[in-house]
């Protein structure tokens, strides 16, 4: 399984330029990837907030560093994921049907998320970081197109695409969770239910509870070229955080952009996506 993120902002013209070399070296491994996924895998597509080691990211954990590793060698269901945009992937993905379950949020909430985490490693300032994304100039393309590449993937092959949002997720998590158990065929039995098995995998992944692990207070994960804390990827994973630090004309100018790109793919009505807006 793929699991997908939508994509963020980029900052500064070395940071491009160090993503796309990441990025470039994935391409020139494909064939490897193609294999691997020709055999059977799942891609997911979220959002950059989760323990990475069990599932590790193709571009910033894998093929990095010119290493090419032997995918045969992960237990299957090989489980991956990417922030890599759908047009991008191998057609083998498609063609084996791998199954793919992508996650976006609120682009507001996206971008707060993604603005703090760089400001982990440099200082980026939120007005020169709002004009970037509110032009495009991101990592692996402007937010919007990546959105829409998994919806329409999504609109055309729902059996293999799950396309779901952090608003709906964090309404209703263990409803989600039960339609993602379906979706990648193994359904909870109602015995595992009436036992509360469910239920209990909501607690663990909680972000309470995750965040509080000693492997994610004091570990270290491999990440692109060296070894960064586990406890950056966890912030507050708060829905509408994002009004505690945009401002009224920010936000207007980051959902007017998003309304236009997404006149007539059926997203901008998707009731889960817009679940915030009316607030």
């Amino acid at each position: 399984m793929v699991h997908v993120q939508a994509g963020g902002c980029e900052r500064h013209g070395h940071q491009e330029a160090s993503d796309g070399a990441h990025h470039g070296r994935l391409h020139r491994h494909l064939p490897q990837v193609r294999h691997h996924m020709a055999q059977g895998a799942y891609v997911l597509c979220s959002p950059p907030r989760r323990p990475r080691a069990s599932v590790p990211f193709l571009e910033s954990q894998l093929f990095v560093n010119d290493r090419i590793p032997d995918l045969s060698s992960l237990p299957e269901p090989r489980l991956l994921t990417t922030h890599i945009p759908a047009q991008s992937l191998p057609d083998s993905i498609a063609a084996s049907g791998s199954k793919v379950v992508y996650l976006c949020r609120d682009p507001k909430d996206c971008f707060v998320s993604l603005w703090h985490f760089w400001n982990r490693f440099m200082s980026w300032n939120i007005d020169v970081a709002v004009r970037q994304f509110c032009d495009g100039i991101s990592h692996f393309g402007p937010f919007w197109e990546h959105v829409l590449g998994y919806w329409r993937w999504h609109v055309e092959m729902p059996s293999q695409v799950f396309f779901l949002t952090y608003e709906e997720l964090a309404a209703d998590t263990l409803g989600l969770l039960r339609r993602l158990a379906e979706f990648v065929g193994h359904p909870f039995t109602v015995e595992e239910q009436e036992a509360g098995v469910d239920r209990k995998i909501v607690e663990i992944c909680a972000m309470e509870s995750l965040s509080r692990l000693e492997v994610n207070l004091s570990g270290t994960t491999d990440f692109i070229e060296k070894d960064v804390p586990n406890n950056i990827f966890f912030r507050r994973g708060v829905v509408g955080d994002w009004r505690n630090y945009l401002t009224p004309e920010m936000a207007m100018k980051i959902d007017e952009i998003i309304e236009i790109k997404f006149e007539g793919t059926g997203l901008l009505f998707h009731p889960q996506l817009l679940r915030q807006k009316g607030e």
